[in-house]
């Protein structure tokens, strides 16, 4: 049975570091020494708090692309 994913991607070129997103997606996102967030967990099932942080991320660092795998070719 296929399987959604999804990918995580944050620009850190334009991020500022506001930390919106770990607030909101902690298992995703975390503060790097530089001051802008990183992605922790680029792949994940339960896109539902990346959302809201990618919606909330001030600058629109984050983009999340579906994918399916396991489409049940060998």
């Amino acid at each position: 049975m296929p399987e959604e994913q999804y990918v995580v991607e944050l620009d850190r070129e334009i991020c500022m570091g506001s930390g919106v997103c770990v607030s909101y997606a902690a298992g995703t996102f975390a503060m790097g020494s530089d001051a802008a967030a990183e992605v922790t967990t680029p792949i994940v099932t339960d896109v539902s708090d990346v959302e809201v942080a990618a919606s909330g991320c001030p600058t629109g660092a984050i983009t999340v692309t579906r994918r399916t795998v396991g489409s049940g070719k060998q």
